[in-house]
């Protein structure tokens, strides 16, 4: 059996589906005034910061990985973080979130860990690399199949 960390990042992934799905309908609720935004915003953070200390404990990773996700949902509802990175992050983030692994293994069985830096940086080309073929070739698959 794998570490935790193998299926936290996983959980929440589902979480985000479940979130836009229901989107604008808790957006209105945060989003009705500045008071229930921040009571809100406090909660999730404290529950992160909380849960911090028990994370070793079994399922609390998984709950610390859920309150810093609603955390940054949260924040970002009123702070905008708009750049061009990370719009190109949101708009290929399922490639990039499938294909991370493969690169860190690689590079792993290469011995490369050694050079964090290095490793860091190859590892976040070569998955930027790979996610752009994928979505094509994924795309063309996606557009004929639901053409018939």
């Amino acid at each position: 059996i794998k570490p935790v960390y193998w299926y936290n990042t996983a959980l929440c992934y589902v979480l985000g589906m479940f979130y836009s799905l229901v989107r604008k309908k808790i957006e209105q609720i945060i989003n009705k005034n500045l008071c229930i935004y921040l009571l809100t915003l406090i909660a999730f953070a404290g529950a992160f910061l909380a849960l911090l200390k028990f994370s070793e404990l079994p399922g609390a990773g998984f709950l610390v990985y859920l309150f810093f996700a609603a955390t940054v949902v949260v924040a970002t509802m009123r702070i905008s973080l708009d750049n061009c990175v990370l719009r190109y992050f949101g708009k290929n983030l399922f490639e990039l979130y499938i294909l991370q692994r493969l690169p860190m293994m690689i590079f792993l069985k290469l011995g490369m860990e050694v050079h964090i830096e290095v490793y860091f940086a190859l590892c976040v080309i070569s998955t930027i690399l790979l996610a752009v073929p994928f979505k094509q070739i994924t795309g063309k698959i996606c557009g004929k199949i639901c053409k018939g």
